[in-house]
């Protein structure tokens, strides 16, 4: 006899376990979706922020190029890695002013790749363009006057008074009879402006770099308009502002300075023409530069490390222009400014001995001085008001009688003669 098995309860376990797979089965499929996609996810950050560090790194070697080489007519591509996966290029176009550098980078994790293409203007600039520069603040008061014009002492240095009447150089708030192409220069700041709402159209233009972000707040950029209301009111439209620094370094000219810069020097004697000096402290005053005129297009620099006073009432570095004795009309005497590329006024310190220029000390009265001045790290004051036929630029300034700073465009030629660089600044970073 055939015996016969009952299977019910098999049959209701298999279904209870087909039931158990689809529930389970259901659970872990979202789950495992996730996974797979934070996976990928992680892939392709990982290869985001590799491509990005190529494209910098890409940026930075052509950067680096132009600072070892800022007159050079052309860049060659380059090309190299960042790690392993990760590859870039970048090359640099001529534009106005300085290059255009593109970079890109690309990087492969796991299969993934991401490309990352990013681009920043590099700009050759010229130490001795920029007539008038305080770093840290530029005050130049509220009631005395003050401007930055342009001439070619090449073609013309005669000076005249605000209305175009023949001057001399010791004349109070004069302008130049014969004006530059560009008539009138620039005058900037890293730190706070002040200065006369009327004084603007003297000048080509007022910059304030190291500004902030609008609607952010940091300490460390000082860039801003104080003093007038007006001032404060324009900034940002007639008075450009900008977040980036600009930034003076020092020169090279005197590291084999007579004096190696371990004695003060008084004025009491005449320096020798075509020479360069090293001093701690300097006293300016026509003794000092007496041989300039002795030889035609001769030059003297003069460097520094601590304190460079002006006395009051100089027409320094000046030549007659007429005289009563050979000119009748000509009264009184008028003087015309040298060229300022032949005398060189130039701070070496770092600024920790806490080096100090002082225009016009003493009385107070109008003081006057053909030269360039370049003390990246001084603080300079005038008292009273102060014409400066050259340039100007300083760790900061205080003038608040007002200044006028003279440019002569043929200051230009003293940034291959003289041992200053040109500093390269990198703005307008931005990813494609």
């Amino acid at each position: 006899m055939i015996r016969r098995i009952a299977r019910g309860n098999d049959e209701g376990s298999i279904v209870m376990a087909m039931l158990a797979i689809v529930v389970v089965t259901g659970l872990l499929t979202p789950g495992l979706a996730t996974i797979l996609s934070s996976h990928l996810a992680a892939r392709h950050d990982v290869a985001f922020e590799s491509a990005l560090s190529g494209a910098e790194r890409g940026l930075d070697e052509l950067v680096a190029q132009a600072k070892a080489n800022p007159t050079a007519t052309a860049f060659s591509p380059i090309t190299g890695t960042a790690g392993t996966g990760t590859t870039y290029s970048a090359s640099a176009t001529a534009v106005s002013g300085g290059w255009l550098v593109d970079a890109t980078g690309t990087a492969t994790n796991a299969g993934h790749t991401v490309t990352r293409h990013i681009q920043a203007t590099v700009s050759i600039g010229d130490l001795l363009s920029v007539p008038l520069f305080g770093k840290t603040g530029l005050d130049l008061g509220t009631t005395g006057a003050s401007a930055v014009d342009r001439y070619d002492s090449n073609l013309s240095s005669d000076v005249c008074t605000t209305s175009g009447t023949p001057a001399s150089m010791s004349d109070s708030d004069t302008r130049m009879c014969t004006h530059a192409a560009q008539p009138f220069g620039a005058a900037v700041t890293d730190g706070p402006l002040t200065m006369r709402y009327a004084d603007l159209s003297s000048m080509s233009g007022v910059s304030v770099f190291n500004a902030p972000a609008p609607g952010f707040i940091d300490p460390d950029a000082t860039g801003r308009c104080a003093g007038d209301s007006t001032v404060q009111t324009v900034c940002g439209t007639q008075i450009a502002t900008h977040h980036e620094r600009l930034d003076f370094p020092l020169s090279s000219v005197c590291s084999q300075g007579i004096g190696a810069g371990t004695m003060a020097y008084t004025g009491t004697t005449a320096l020798a023409a075509n020479a360069v000096y090293s001093f701690t402290d300097v006293t300016m005053n026509a003794t000092a530069i007496a041989n300039l005129m002795n030889i035609p297009g001769s030059q003297i620099i003069i460097c520094f490390n601590g304190a460079l006073t002006i006395p009051a009432g100089l027409s320094l570095n000046s030549t007659l222009k007429c005289s009563p004795v050979t000119n009748p009309s000509c009264a009184p005497s008028r003087y015309n400014p040298r060229p300022p590329s032949t005398l060189l006024l130039i701070s070496t310190s770092g600024g920790a001995s806490n080096p100090s220029v002082n225009l016009g000390a003493g009385s107070g009265s109008e003081t006057s001085l053909s030269a360039v001045i370049y003390a990246p790290n001084a603080d300079c004051t005038s008292n009273g008001h102060v014409d400066v036929y050259g340039l100007l630029v300083c760790g900061s300034v205080t003038a608040h009688s007002g200044v006028d700073v003279h440019y002569d465009t043929e200051i230009d030629q003293l940034s291959t003669t003289a041992g200053f660089d040109r500093p390269v600044t990198v703005s307008g970073w931005r990813e494609q």
